[in-house]
């Protein structure tokens, strides 16, 4: 069953995908009247990077996929100082198995400022809305995971729309 199983992983792809379960009002609901995302995609694995799959590439394609739905980029949150821009974080885990496959999850998360209810005064950095998806992947399709990526783009733009009134939505393969 393992031989199996490995070839499927080093010759196709398993990907699962899912939205984390939250209060789906709130979280929806987190998105209304924005007027564009700041995006950050975390540093990859230096070994996916050696295979290709690089955290630059990643940037690159969420912003396009990102102005292509007429989405604004807004300035990175690191560069302003206590920023009110909320963030478009995208994470991808990759780890190599000795058989040269990836075993990956990749998240996509709208983080903003919140202020505590009880506690105006404590303002936090915290995810609002969050998608994600588990797959394996063979070494040779390494690259296809910047489509994987772009699948969970697509999630925040679809719910992004809804909460906007916007009907045009542009969800073209990059």
């Amino acid at each position: 069953m393992w031989v199996g199983i490995s070839t499927l992983v080093l010759w196709g792809v398993i990907i699962i995908s899912g939205t984390f379960a939250q209060a789906e009002e709130q979280r929806v609901a987190s998105l209304r009247s924005l007027t564009g995302v700041a995006v950050t995609v975390e540093a990859m694995d230096p070994e996916a990077e050696r295979d290709g799959l690089t955290s630059t590439q990643l940037q690159t394609d969420v912003e396009l996929r990102l102005r292509n739905a007429g989405i604004q980029i807004l300035p990175d949150v690191k560069n302003q100082d206590a920023s009110e821009a909320p963030d478009l974080y995208v994470k991808v885990n990759a780890i190599k198995s000795e058989l040269g496959s990836y075993a990956l999850t990749i998240s996509v998360s709208l983080r903003q400022w919140m202020v505590l209810k009880d506690n105006p005064d404590v303002r936090i950095f915290a995810p609002t809305w969050t998608t994600s998806a588990m797959a394996i992947i063979g070494e040779q399709r390494l690259w296809k995971v910047r489509g994987y990526v772009v699948d969970q783009v697509d999630k925040f733009i679809r719910v992004y729309y809804v909460m906007n009134s916007q009907d045009d939505v542009k969800l073209a393969k990059p």
